[in-house]
């Protein structure tokens, strides 16, 4: 029998199968507005009910509904504001995407062992991952994250939920990214690989795109030992390489480029290569920016970079800022995001960059030279940038 979206919504809904489901892929991608929404069964005094979870830039807004009011609200959702959505039931995965002529492909996955075992949450039960916890995934039991049945380790738990919001913001971008042909991503100083290993099953396992990842990391040691455990966990089209970024021949284009917790100017040449590489998307965590610390000097704030934590973590700021400046001038719609809470790390910001058409670069260059001459400071990725031949230029005066 041929699948249609009625059909997966009833049985998802008004049959109570459903375990959870994700709508993603907005199709308007402004900051403001609605990434993403989750929703999955809950019990609120004894009656079943829905809670959808509408994510927003800077906060969730939860609503619970019956289930004919659900169906109509996905049907809604799928009708002009998200592209992809994704229905986990007790039976099967049905990925539904929508084209741009608003026909909808349906993909249906069957449940390994056939039947997949769950209860409505109580209303107070921790919120859905893209990678649920107890559904066994067999990267993360190889990297001591979870049990072979799917618990998370109670000590790997914080490693768990980063994963997760990784994929979260991955999955807002998904998007952007090409339909019709075979994705290329590159990972820029993959270093352990917990999230190289995480985008790749994401991408292959639960969107089921045809794709080529490769880490690149300088350290030998890290890169044989992804590379082994990617071969034993047959993940076809991951691959490691060791060696520094700007030495390594990069197949292009590339359609995302990640740069995880690349300590400090190494962010600057993953950014600087990514956009050599003609990346469509760039999802960038820096770390340990010391590059500025010393250059900076903006005689209307002397009095703050007196202090050496305040001359810290405005270093970390306005390093961020001449980044995201600097990849505004290159053509990126640019979103500066906090990644991880900071009640886990104070390293907490991810870059987010999608390649757009229309954006007035010379106008964006100005802006950075602004913002670059008001501290007196000057970053790598400029640098980079210029020496590539690749630096925006400055609009005619």
């Amino acid at each position: 029998m041929r699948l249609t979206l009625d059909s997966v919504l009833n049985t998802a809904f008004m049959e109570r199968s459903l375990v959870d489901a994700r709508l993603h892929q907005a199709v308007n991608n402004h900051p403001v507005g609605v990434s993403r929404v989750e929703v999955r069964p809950v019990v609120v005094r004894g009656a079943l009910l829905f809670q959808f979870t509408y994510h927003e830039q800077m906060r969730a807004i939860h609503k619970n509904l019956p289930a004919q009011d659900a169906v109509r609200q996905i049907t809604d959702l799928l009708n002009g504001t998200f592209r992809q959505a994704q229905f986990c039931t007790t039976e099967a995965d049905y990925i539904v995407t929508v084209h741009p002529d608003a026909s909808i492909r349906i993909k249906r996955r069957a449940i390994k062992g056939g039947l997949r075992l769950t209860e409505p949450a109580p209303h107070d039960r921790s919120v859905h991952h893209i990678l649920p916890e107890g559904v066994p995934c067999a990267f993360l039991h190889r990297l001591g994250i979870m049990t072979e049945a799917g618990e998370v380790v109670a000590s790997r738990r914080a490693k768990y939920r980063q994963i997760n919001r990784f994929l979260e913001m991955v999955a807002d971008v998904v998007g952007d990214l090409p339909t019709s042909e075979d994705l290329t991503v590159i990972d820029y100083g993959s270093g352990k690989s917990y999230l190289t290993f995480a985008l790749h099953h994401y991408l292959t396992e639960v969107l089921q795109r045809d794709v080529s990842t490769t880490g690149i990391d300088r350290r030998e040691d890290v890169t044989a030992w992804s590379q082994a455990t990617a071969e034993q966990l047959a993940m076809s089209g991951l691959q490691f390489i060791c060696g520094p970024i700007a030495a390594v021949h990069v197949k292009q284009p590339v359609h995302l480029a990640v740069s995880l917790h690349a300590c400090d100017t190494a962010t600057d040449e993953a950014l600087a290569s990514a956009v050599a590489a003609c990346s469509q998307v760039i999802l960038a965590a820096p770390c340990c920016q010391h590059e500025l610390r010393r250059q900076l000097d903006a005689v209307p704030l002397e009095a703050m970079l007196e202090y050496g934590i305040v001359r810290e973590r405005l270093t970390e700021l306005v390093t961020d800022t001449l980044r995201a400046r600097l990849l505004c001038a290159c053509g990126y719609r640019v979103q500066i995001l906090e990644f991880i809470e900071s009640e886990h790390t104070p390293r907490n910001i991810m870059l987010r960059a999608v390649k757009r058409s229309g954006i007035d670069t010379g106008q964006a260059m100005v802006r950075y030279r602004e913002l670059a001459d008001f501290w007196h400071a000057k970053i790598s990725m400029e640098l980079m940038l210029e020496r590539l031949g690749l630096l925006p230029k400055l609009p005619a005066q």
